[in-house]
């Protein structure tokens, strides 16, 4: 397990954007990080996970159900989430 940084100012204007409090999308949201904090350090980025373009090595989860990825850097004890944006 690994710490989840959640401190990014577009990942929390996304959350409240895209995936408001009390949504399915919020729901769905939070299960991949649980899924992403969870992961072990060979485990990511996953098979499912896609290249997005935000920056260089940024990776994304696709959030099930919604048409948004959630995108990370994963480091080596934090994984950064930098935003959720849609496909």
């Amino acid at each position: 397990m690994r710490a989840l940084d959640l401190s990014r100012p577009g990942f929390r204007r996304d959350l409240s954007l895209y995936a408001p409090k009390g949504s399915a999308a919020y729901a769905a949201v939070l299960a991949v990080l649980r899924e992403l904090g969870a992961a072990g350090p060979r485990e990511l980025p996953g098979p499912e996970d896609v290249l997005v373009r935000l920056a260089a090595n940024v990776m994304a989860r696709p959030v099930p159900g919604t048409s948004l990825v959630v995108a990370y850097v994963a480091g080596p004890d934090v994984l950064h989430v930098i935003a959720i944006v849609p496909r």
